[in-house]
């Protein structure tokens, strides 16, 4: 769900993102015995908030930031046609972001900030600082305590698309 403030109270460039899920089933890669899973839906059994920020564009939607809780490898290590793969390392997002660095991961999502720049449409340069929880599912077991626990995480990025986003919510078609 997203909340587009300019529309509700004529605040312009302030919007409201919320999402959550409820996910459950098997791993089909350990069921057969594979090392890449086929799959990348594969997670915890879960009903959680997966991710609520609010995010305020400025200077004609050439500059966002946004707080709140969402998962890093939701917007920093997965490639933008991602979707388009089956196999999970390039599904989702490199399995080894977490165990390496504790980036968080959807569904379990962790308090983060992230300044984000646009300043041509189809170049842009974003970093965030992400709570660094190495156990969230049993830190925030329900993803609704913005919990903060261990170590921050700081990432950076950078890139350029052909497919701008001209509404400023977003620098990718799928996201």
């Amino acid at each position: 769900m997203v909340v587009d403030f300019a529309k509700l109270t004529g605040w312009n460039g302030l919007t409201l993102h919320v999402t959550g899920l409820w996910q459950f089933g098997g791993n089909l890669g350990a069921d057969i015995g594979v090392l890449a899973n086929p799959s990348g839906l594969v997670s915890a059994h879960a009903a959680r908030l997966d991710s609520f920020w609010l995010q305020q564009a400025l200077f004609n939607n050439h500059v966002f930031i946004r707080a709140g809780q969402f998962a890093g490898l939701d917007f920093y290590g997965e490639q933008e046609y991602s979707a388009s793969f089956l196999i999970e390392p390039l599904d989702y997002a490199y399995g080894n972001l977490f165990s390496n660095t504790f980036e968080s991961f959807n569904p379990a999502g962790t308090p983060a900030a992230e300044i984000r720049a646009v300043p041509w449409r189809s170049f842009y340069i974003k970093s965030a600082v992400l709570s660094g929880n190495r156990n969230p599912y049993q830190q925030d077991p329900n993803s609704s305590h913005l919990q903060i626990s261990n170590t921050p995480d700081w990432v950076l990025e950078t890139g350029c698309t052909h497919l701008p986003d001209t509404s400023g919510h977003s620098l990718h078609p799928n996201r």
